[in-house]
């Protein structure tokens, strides 16, 4: 049990390292990194509880920091 939480964890880390270097997130990738689907990112979104920033006139994006304080606040 140990030695398979043990990899759980490792697992879950190295998961974490590929968003460590991203400052803005997009639908899937912020999904992912708060453990939701897309449609509860979006319903999050539309009810204000979760920011997001206009990247151009058809992409927008959430910033790392959002994201962090979504998860902080909890």
């Amino acid at each position: 049990l140990q030695a398979m939480m043990a990899l759980v964890v490792k697992t879950y880390y190295c998961l974490l390292d590929d968003f460590v270097d991203k400052f803005v997130f997009n639908a899937k990738e912020a999904a992912a990194f708060l453990s939701i689907s897309k449609s509860t990112l979006h319903r999050l979104t539309a009810d204000k509880q979760l920011r997001k920033v206009q990247i151009s006139s058809r992409r927008v994006g959430w910033l790392h920091s959002e994201l962090i304080r979504f998860i902080s606040n909890r």
